[in-house]
């Protein structure tokens, strides 16, 4: 296991809350690690490789956080394996990537590939994890998921499966809890639209899938672009409401079952689930 320690040498208190994020390399993973952090808990960042690992550690290096960061591959046993040597109050699943294309011809690779990462590595990661925290009085999971998961994107349908898949796998696992003698919560983030550029990887797939496709050859292009303008006209630069809902998640001591944000999206799912739910 490739670690990146403190500058400074923080160790970890036994007043500290601590918590694993993955998937935290970059955009609002890393914005969420930093406020935690800040906050004065005690913050595990991991990331898909050591590289990202070393970048993240050389931006927080002057930051005085108590932030250790490595590698964690969620997809890879052995990585996931390692949560048993740490003690953990708090394991946020944040970890995940997008595939464009149509599902009437998308490659079957690409689908499971997106669902090995989005739903069955966040899924065996949460099973490694919950020994210690069914037994953690401060103990809780938080889930990323998506709005793409309530209201799913035509071309970016693979992905908005896995997050439907996710959002109900989050909810089982809170019924089942509820038979159990523990305090262990259970939230899920279901963000909107944010331009952090993962929506553009997507979309560039979209664009370049036209190429595969025998029946969207003439026109993914087009999809591609008007998806790529809806995606930044609607987007938000700023990350400061959903990151809000990781830390009311975090530390509330009645966390909700579910977050979202921004305002726009609550009510855009409002107005779904009413006319199509």
């Amino acid at each position: 296991m490739f670690f990146i320690l403190p500058k400074d040498g923080h160790t970890i208190s036994g007043d500290d809350m601590k918590i694993l994020i993955t998937g935290a390399r970059s955009g609002i993973g890393f914005r969420v690690a930093q406020k935690l952090a800040r906050r004065g808990h005690f913050v595990y960042l991991t990331t898909h490789t050591n590289e990202e690992a070393l970048e993240a550690s050389k931006i927080l290096a002057d930051k005085n956080l108590k932030i250790i960061c490595f590698k964690l591959d969620i997809t890879k046993e052995e990585d996931r394996d390692y949560l048993g040597q740490l003690e953990i109050d708090c394991l946020i699943c944040h970890a995940g990537i997008g595939v464009g294309g149509s599902l009437i011809d998308l490659s079957m690779d690409k689908v499971r590939e997106n669902f090995e990462t989005n739903y069955f590595g966040t899924f065996a990661l949460i099973q490694k994890a919950l020994p210690k925290l069914l037994k953690n009085p401060q103990g809780r999971i938080i889930i990323t998921s998506s709005i793409a998961g309530i209201i799913p994107i035509p071309f970016l349908g693979s992905y908005s499966s896995t997050k439907a898949a996710i959002s109900s796998m989050a909810r089982a696992l809170r019924e089942e809890l509820k038979l159990l003698d523990t305090k262990l919560k259970i939230s899920l983030i279901e963000p909107g639209i944010y331009n952090t550029g993962f929506n553009d990887v997507m979309i560039d797939e979209v664009i370049a899938y036209k190429d595969q496709s025998p029946y969207f050859s003439k026109k993914m292009k087009e999809i591609g672009i008007l998806q790529r303008r809806l995606f930044h006209f609607f987007g938000k630069n700023s990350y400061s409401s959903i990151v809000d809902k990781f830390i009311k998640a975090t530390e509330s001591s009645h966390p909700k079952k579910v977050y979202r944000a921004p305002l726009s999206v609550r009510i855009l799912v409002k107005l779904y689930l009413l006319f199509f739910g």
